[in-house]
């Protein structure tokens, strides 16, 4: 249960917001203790929701609440957005947005580069759940033993169509060797999911 409502959360980040918008030119440890407070004052909030603080452009500063995949805290960070007061060279923003079609991924160890553009997918839909999509992504020399590949590929995705889609629209998502062929074996670019999203979405709508 949430020790403080969204409004007194705001109350304190507002007593923070100049220092956060100055935060590069803090110190180490200045730094680090106003993320904790930042964090700390969130976490009396809810538990499930995380921040990400943005650059610092000549517009300012975002900052994005994140419900890390789990829809379980989305009302949690939709109301806590809906209650954001105006600040200026502020953006709120809830759940990481999409960042488009061409993007790459790398793996922790830096091993590992993923760019969507060499990856492809097949689009399922189902005629249960018709508010939701599948997909299986082909991705080459794919060993089914390889867990941090499930989480890279997942991860490159909810990249491309952002947080919110992924959650709401993917029900179902599973990787598998891509053939040598992929276009004749029915696989889509992957650069095309954004898209392939949308037109679900805009098929929901019209219903």
């Amino acid at each position: 249960m949430a020790k403080i409502t969204a409004e007194e959360f705001w109350k304190r980040f507002q007593q923070k917001k100049d220092r956060l918008m100055d935060i590069d030119s803090l110190e180490e440890k200045e730094i680090d203790s106003l993320m904790n407070e930042v964090d700390d004052d969130l976490k009396e909030y809810c538990a499930g929701v995380d921040f990400i603080l943005g650059d610092l452009t000549d517009k300012g500063r975002t900052i994005t609440f994140t419900a890390n995949d789990d829809e379980d805290y989305f009302s949690d960070v939709e109301t806590l957005c809906e209650n954001s007061p105006l600040m200026d060279f502020w953006q709120v923003e809830a759940f990481v947005a999409p960042q488009g079609k061409d993007v790459e991924i790398e793996s922790e160890d830096g091993k590992k580069v993923l760019k969507s553009k060499d990856l492809f997918f097949i689009p399922m839909e189902s005629e249960e759940k018709t508010d939701k999509i599948g997909i299986t992504v082909g991705v080459k020399n794919y060993d089914e033993n390889n867990q941090d590949m499930m989480f890279l590929v997942y991860s490159l995705v909810e990249k491309m169509i952002g947080e919110y889609n992924t959650v709401k629209m993917i029900e179902y998502f599973d990787l598998c060797l891509l053939p040598f062929d992929p276009k004749q074996e029915g696989f889509l670019p992957l650069t095309q999911l954004p898209d392939f999203v949308q037109w679900k979405i805009e098929k929901i709508k019209q219903r």
